[in-house]
Parts: structure tokens; C-alpha cells; sequence
């Protein structure tokens, strides 16, 4: 009777697909693609980029401008925030008494009374434009306070036309860029408060703290809701017209 024959051994090769599969996965997190770096080269403005620039800067200047220059310090500490507040004026070339004292009593440093809200240096003219600026040397929680009123009275006057500048040095220290921002902040609630309080006859806090609660239809804002009232606000008075700008 013949004998049966011995099955070969094979190799079973079904878990090679996903050996692979793990393989290639591992070269791709692995693999590093190296990248030429050119030597660093500071590269000049072109010439139209640079009259494209002047023009903004006129176009910002023609118009009632509050400008707020933060400066560096290496001592993190509100006495070293040395702030520079400047208000901005283009005149039409007239020059005279008449034209300082309007220009004055138009200011965003200056109430409604006529009375300066910060003190200030006399007004300098630098070619069509009158500056009055006012230098800190030391913040308290004075000064400050004072510098909240000008930047709110600035939103008040210009209402929509309102532009405010907030220049500060790269090395500044950020507790004191966030004392300076927060300020800038609390005059924007205390118009956004009056303006509430105007129109609804509800302070800003409660309007904010019930529209975080209030659920949108499927149309949008619930009319008349507390969103709708919020969204009115932020449009008279918004941030839009704030810049932030790092000076060297």
C-alpha cells in the first residue's frame, strides 16, 4: 500500500501587508525634509509700498487722532510705564489764537466745560499739524483714571469718526502693555455703559451678562432680545477704530 506524501511547509505571508503598512508609517514620522536657509537680510520698503504708506498716514492724520506711546522699560512696575498721550489736529495753515482755542476746546482731552481733563504742554504745530501731547513719567492710579477720561471723551466727540493709536516699544514689559491696554479697555465699557444706559435705560454688565444666556431663533438675534441690544452697542462702539502698532 503506497505511502501518503509530505505536505511542504509554507511561510504565511498574510500579516505582511500590515508590517508594511507599520513601516512606512514609522519613515514618515521619522523623516526630517531639510530646508536652505538664506542668510537674514533686512529688505527695503519699495517705492510704492512706501507712498502707499505716506498716504495712509495722511489720510489718519487729517482726522482728529488720539495717539498713546508706550515706551520700554527694564523695571516691570506702573511708576516706569512712561506713556506719551498726544492729540492731533491738521489745521488748514491758519495760525493764530482763535484757531489754538477752538482747536482746544474741540479736543479729546478737553470736557465739555473747556476744562483740560490731563495736563498738557502747550500745542506744537509740525507743519499743517497742531500736536498737544502730555508725557508720564510716573502712572498712579491717578493718572491713569485720567488718561480713561481723555481716551473715552476722544469715543464720545468723534463717536464713528473716532481713531485711536496705541504705539508701544517691543521691549516692553507685558505687565505694563496690559495696565496700558486694560485702561484703553474700561473707556470703551464706560461709553458702551452711557450709551446702554441711553438707549435701553439697562447698564452694559446686565445687557452683556443676559445675552450670554439668551438662545438665537433660527432667523438670528431674538428682535428686541438682549443680543440684538448687545450687537447695537458694539456697532457705535467698537474697537475698529483702535490700532495697535510695536514701535522700534
Amino acid at each position: 500500500m503506497p505511502r501518503n506524501k509530505r505536505s511542504q511547509p509554507e511561510i504565511d505571508a498574510s500579516s505582511m501587508a500590515d508590517i508594511a503598512f507599520l513601516l512606512l508609517v514609522f519613515w514618515l514620522s521619522i523623516t526630517t525634509v531639510l530646508t536652505v536657509q538664506g542668510l537674514p537680510q533686512k529688505l527695503e520698503k519699495e517705492k510704492v509700498q512706501q507712498e502707499v504708506i505716506e498716504e495712509q498716514e495722511q489720510e489718519i492724520n487729517a482726522q482728529y487722532l488720539l495717539v498713546i506711546q508706550q515706551k520700554g522699560s527694564d523695571i516691570c512696575d506702573k511708576s516706569n510705564l512712561n506713556i506719551q498721550i498726544e492729540y492731533a489736529y491738521v489745521h488748514d495753515g491758519v495760525s493764530g489764537g482763535a484757531l489754538d482755542k477752538e482747536l482746544r476746546e474741540g479736543a479729546s482731552m478737553v470736557d465739555e466745560y473747556g476744562k483740560d481733563i490731563v495736563p498738557r504742554n502747550q500745542g506744537r504745530s509740525i507743519g499743517k499739524k497742531i500736536v498737544w501731547e502730555n508725557v508720564y513719567t510716573e502712572l498712579e492710579e491717578a493718572q491713569l483714571t485720567q488718561i480713561k477720561d481723555a481716551i473715552a471723551n476722544h469715543i464720545r466727540k468723534q463717536e464713528e469718526e473716532h481713531i485711536i493709536q496705541f504705539k508701544y516699544k517691543s521691549d516692553v514689559c507685558y505687565q505694563a502693555y496690559m495696565t496700558m491696554f486694560q485702561t484703553i479697555e474700561a473707556a470703551y465699557e464706560e461709553v458702551r455703559n452711557e450709551k446702554a444706559t441711553e438707549m435701553f435705560g439697562l447698564e452694559w454688565s446686565y445687557i452683556k451678562a443676559k445675552a450670554k444666556r439668551e438662545e438665537k431663533t433660527k432667523e438670528g438675534n431674538k428682535p428686541g432680545g438682549f443680543r440684538e441690544m448687545e450687537s447695537t452697542i458694539y456697532k457705535l462702539v467698537s474697537t475698529s477704530k483702535l490700532s495697535k502698532q510695536t514701535i522700534d
